[in-house]
């Protein structure tokens, strides 16, 4: 393990003797440096605020304590895939639990580096905790709503009442069986605009204006209308909805 002491001596050299190393480092959205000389995997060099975001020193051995086992090693073993492989770029990120502190994401960049004195990867991570928290919040929330969506629809299948929904436009999403019983189409055939072709044609114009004009307003909606079906049964019905 080198030295922090070294870290800016050790990186300066690599930039001075190579002009895509100073690319990579000009042109990556990266926070830190690290360098990791393939010829000993134990002999890395990470910027010493490296060990301050993971709550270490850099005489800890942290690396396998904060990182899950399989993780470490699948990272290791794509790092070395990349080196071999000759590669143009390589990300990765990975999920750490530092000591005493909320577990943090970082999203590792790298270059390859081959001269006649160095064997190795430079790379540079970001890091990317505040995006990947929301990410997990949003899956956590698309579950929820999901989960929301499967009761809503179990609970209204079952209902006596026909039961609609709308975008915000106004446009139909979805429908219960009893509403397309009545309005005489299939699920399919309602979505969207289409809902309006199962209106009396007598008032079909006048009740899709006032509908969609209710929805501009974000007003509530009354209204008594008839469905007419593929056969031309007339249904009578009373609507109502609630911006």
């Amino acid at each position: 393990m080198y030295r922090n002491a070294d870290f800016k001596n050790v990186i300066s050299k690599l930039i001075f003797n190579d002009d895509d190393i100073f690319t990579f480092i000009k042109t990556e959205p990266i926070d830190e440096l690290w360098f990791w000389e393939t010829s000993e995997i134990q002999k890395h060099i990470l910027a010493p605020s490296v060990y301050e975001l993971l709550g270490y020193t850099n005489k800890d051995t942290c690396s396998h304590n904060i990182i899950e086992e399989n993780s470490l090693n699948n990272v290791l073993t794509d790092l070395q895939l990349f080196f071999e492989k000759e590669t143009d770029n390589w990300e990765y990120t990975l999920k750490y639990t530092p000591k005493d502190r909320p577990n943090l994401w970082l999203k590792f960049y790298a270059i390859r580096i081959k001269s006649d004195s160095t064997l190795g990867i430079l790379g540079g991570y970001k890091n990317v905790t505040k995006l990947k928290l929301i990410e997990e919040k949003l899956a956590l929330e698309k579950v929820k709503t999901i989960e929301s969506e499967v009761k809503f629809e179990a609970f209204t299948e079952q209902s006596p009442v026909g039961i609609y929904t709308t975008n915000i436009e106004g446009d139909c999403i979805y429908a219960n069986k009893k509403w397309l019983k009545m309005a005489g189409m299939e699920l399919d055939e309602a979505l969207g605009l289409g809902w309006i072709k199962s209106l009396h044609p007598d008032e079909r114009e006048q009740v899709s204006l006032d509908w969609y004009k209710s929805v501009q307003l974000n007003g509530n909606w009354s209204y008594e209308y008839r469905f007419v079906n593929k056969a031309n049964e007339i249904t009578w019905v009373e609507g109502n909805a609630k911006g």
